[in-house]
């Protein structure tokens, strides 16, 4: 395959069916020099592990033990075309579990795996992998934000939908217009539940503004106004752009800008004008919750989750690169959160 051979061992230790673990210890000098010749592959050691090396261990046959270290800078090096291979996202993704790293890298590295391996008619290879990951996760799931425990499937969804009842209460008394949104939208719609896999509830809010500058002038005064009134938490909101409410404990509500500009809705970050208004509004009530939802709910989640967003994806990866391309006016002019 013309990769190189600790890479390679990794291909066999995941394709036997070994459960990998990774112990972190004290790095020795010689062992972050063996990496490669040079300050520069001692000082990307460092970059990536600080003073510490990994191992992988792998069970039962536990005299093998790899340096971790190998596979972070074989797998960044790899030419274009090995990078291509199925079997290179199967390395990255076990190093990724392995570590509990890069959550949202690795839903990519899985999602481009299914893709290559249905594409060479090799599907039973992903699924064999794909149960390797699982078993190594353990009661762990991943999501774009961690390998977490919390997500819906454990969670009473009752107790969950009076947190997003306080919380929809309160922007209302505030006079704001807010719909249920993206993942929570998609959850309602298609499942009549939240999605198991999910660990998050997303609000999308009205705005009078008809343009992206005006748009984002009134979305940082509604940040202050909102902070002032402790609906939003700032100290978890890491973004100016997505708006995190307060109260909520360890479950995060999203809050996200929405605005009509000449009959069109732009929702951040999955409509840039693509969507009609008519496709939106008059909102409409949920059957399921009683909250408000847009009024062609089926033809939203088909331009936020593409056309078959009826049929549940686990490693579905927004693109999020893309998307704030498109929103960059708006981006541009918003305030950072303080």
């Amino acid at each position: 395959m013309g990769v190189a051979p600790p890479v390679r061992r990794l291909f066999s230790f995941v394709r036997s069916g070994c459960k990998m673990h990774f112990v972190v210890g004290q790095a020795r000098d010689s062992e972050k020099n063996h990496i490669g010749n040079g300050r520069r592959a001692e000082q990307r050691a460092k970059t990536a592990f600080g003073n510490t090396c990994g191992r992988f261990v792998c069970s039962p046959n536990a005299r093998h033990t790899i340096g971790v270290q190998h596979y972070v800078l074989e797998l960044n090096d790899m030419k274009p075309d090995q990078s291509l291979l199925p079997e290179y996202f199967e390395a990255k993704t076990a190093l990724n579990v392995s570590l509990r790293r890069r959550p949202a890298r690795t839903i990519f590295a899985i999602n481009k795996l299914r893709r290559l391996r249905k594409k060479e008619g090799n599907v039973p290879a992903f699924d064999h992998f794909e149960e390797m990951v699982k078993t190594s996760l353990d009661d762990l799931t991943i999501t774009p934000h961690g390998y977490t425990r919390a997500t819906f499937a454990s969670r009473p969804h009752d107790d969950l939908w009076q947190l997003v009842d306080a919380q929809l209460r309160r922007l209302s008394d505030a006079g704001q217009q807010v719909f249920l949104n993206s993942g929570t939208l998609l959850g309602v719609t298609r499942d009549k539940r939240l999605i198991e896999h999910d660990d998050d509830l997303d609000l999308a809010l009205v705005l009078k503004a008809n343009t992206a500058a005006a748009a984002a002038k009134e979305w940082n005064e509604l940040t202050a106004t909102l902070r002032d009134q402790g609906i939003i938490d700032l100290k978890k909101t890491n973004s100016p752009s997505v708006l995190k409410l307060q109260g909520t404990g360890d479950l995060d509500i999203d809050l996200f800008p929405c605005w009509i500009e000449d009959g069109r809705i732009f929702v951040f970050p999955y409509s840039y004008g693509a969507l009609a208004e008519e496709d939106f509004f008059p909102l409409q009530t949920c059957t399921i919750t009683q909250h408000q939802i847009p009024a062609n709910p089926e033809k939203v989640l088909a331009q936020n989750y593409e056309s078959d967003w009826a049929t549940p994806d686990p490693y579905f990866k927004f693109p999020w690169l893309k998307a704030r391309r498109k929103f960059q006016l708006l981006l541009d002019d918003l305030n950072e959160v303080a």
